[in-house]
């Protein structure tokens, strides 16, 4: 059975906002636990990117205007030699520094659109000492000589943000995997990323794995998957591990309609389980949401773990990322 997306690009395409963003919702779950979502008058460049980057899975020229509107929009609101932010630079919302996270997907989205930028260096001197990726982009003496004026923008907007967060949402040496995995999908698998990747290879394996901003193992693993999918292929030794974890998760408890559709992609990146993939897709195909009343559900959250953020929009891309993915396993 071929699963139909037609409707879902549709919807998806209506969703896009004249300018090519995708709007941003919000929740905070703990301040006001039955608020429910929020839409936030400043739409964030990372829920426009995650969304971009799925449509460019599912291939289909269909999707090639909402893709190049949204890359540009990416590129009004990219930062020196190619940074990015969680809220654009002049956005009312909270003047977080640049960080790893948004600039990896953003710069993974503009590549494949033909845009390529000179800020390679410093995204792979953004480690720990062991090698790891760090979420925040850290001002390093190095960088001053090699890359003196984005060093600088870096140390200015460390002390623009601190006085209003007091560090409460970030600091630096935060490291997670579902991050560092944003990196390597930018920056590929070679002899500069080989520590982080062999890292996050442990953490799965012994389930240890730090987590600030992603709460659940279905998001980190999707990121890992996607890395894996486009270039990282020594996360083909957790492949084994995350698809085990998913069939005890899936076949023993109901799960949300996102999470539902991440695992379903997960599972098809490393070519495992394809039968849980395609009724997981097809629950979802089945479901009241399928194919144009998507809802939200929290992608990310903020490190106390009161902030949640989604888009319908990026339910809705999953889902026809995977289904894409199945139909073309399937012809």
């Amino acid at each position: 059975m071929e699963l139909n997306i037609d409707r879902v690009i549709s919807y998806i395409a209506a969703q896009q906002e004249s300018n090519g963003s995708f709007a941003t919702y919000e929740a905070y779950p703990v301040v006001n636990p039955r608020a429910g979502w929020t839409l936030l008058p400043d739409p964030s460049p990372f829920i426009t990117a995650n969304i971009l980057f799925a449509l460019i899975q599912v291939n289909d020229p269909r999707l090639k205007p909402v893709i190049e509107r949204g890359a540009n929009n990416l590129l009004k609101s990219k930062e020196g030699a190619g940074f990015w932010r969680f809220w654009p630079v002049k956005s009312k919302q909270h003047p977080l520094p640049p960080d790893l996270d948004d600039t990896s997907i953003a710069l993974s989205v503009l590549a494949r659109c033909g845009y390529h930028f000179n800020n390679r260096n410093i995204l792979l001197s953004n480690v720990s000492k062991d090698g790891y990726f760090e979420t925040w982009f850290r001002p390093r003496w190095a960088n001053f000589f090699t890359s003196p004026v984005a060093t600088y923008r870096f140390v200015n907007d460390y002390f623009l943000a601190r006085p209003t967060h007091k560090l409460k949402y970030f600091a630096y040496g935060d490291k997670e995997p579902a991050i560092a995995a944003n990196a390597l999908l930018y920056l590929g698998e070679n002899e500069q990323t080989q520590p982080c990747i062999k890292q996050i290879v442990t953490e799965v394996k012994t389930g240890a794995m730090p987590r600030k901003f992603y709460d659940d193992d279905v998001v980190i693993y999707y990121h890992l998957s996607r890395a894996h999918a486009n270039g990282i292929k020594s996360f083909k030794e957790i492949g084994n591990t995350i698809a085990q974890k998913l069939l005890q998760r899936f076949t023993t408890s109901e799960e949300n309609v996102f999470l539902r559709c991440m695992a379903a992609n997960i599972l098809l990146d490393f070519g495992l389980e394809l039968k849980l993939a395609e009724d997981l897709l097809l629950s979802v195909a089945n479901s009241e949401y399928y194919p144009d009343k998507w809802v939200t559900d929290a992608y990310f959250c903020s490190n106390d773990k009161n902030f949640l953020a989604g888009s319908p929009a990026l339910t809705a891309a999953v889902f026809a990322e995977g289904c894409a993915k199945l139909n073309r396993i399937k012809q």
